[in-house]
């Protein structure tokens, strides 16, 4: 259901919302396929992936490290300086310490 869901959908909240679910009930081969598809996710759905791997042991670990030297490019915000922590960083670090 969640994945017709996910997949039928346009609305980046409702994807994320759907990641979430997958999230939450450890559905690992939904999260793999999602990690395989990282450069065609937009950056709120990859953001939601990046928090999830949390959630699947060895195989969120590899996934962040492999997708890590990504992070700010994809999750650039335009208007960032160059001195100081980027959005990705400071994402990053939200994710290991605050979430």
């Amino acid at each position: 259901f969640v994945r017709r869901i996910y997949d039928g959908s346009s609305s980046q909240a409702v994807r994320r919302a759907c990641i979430d679910c997958w999230r939450h009930w450890g559905d690992r081969a939904s999260f793999m396929r999602l990690r395989n598809q990282w450069q065609n996710l937009g950056p709120d759905e990859q953001r939601m992936v990046w928090l999830s791997a949390g959630n699947f042991g060895d195989d969120g670990a590899h996934a962040r490290s492999q997708l890590r030297r990504t992070l700010a490019q994809e999750w650039r915000l335009g208007f960032e300086s160059t001195i100081g922590p980027t959005f990705a960083s400071c994402y990053e670090d939200w994710v290991a310490n605050g979430s």
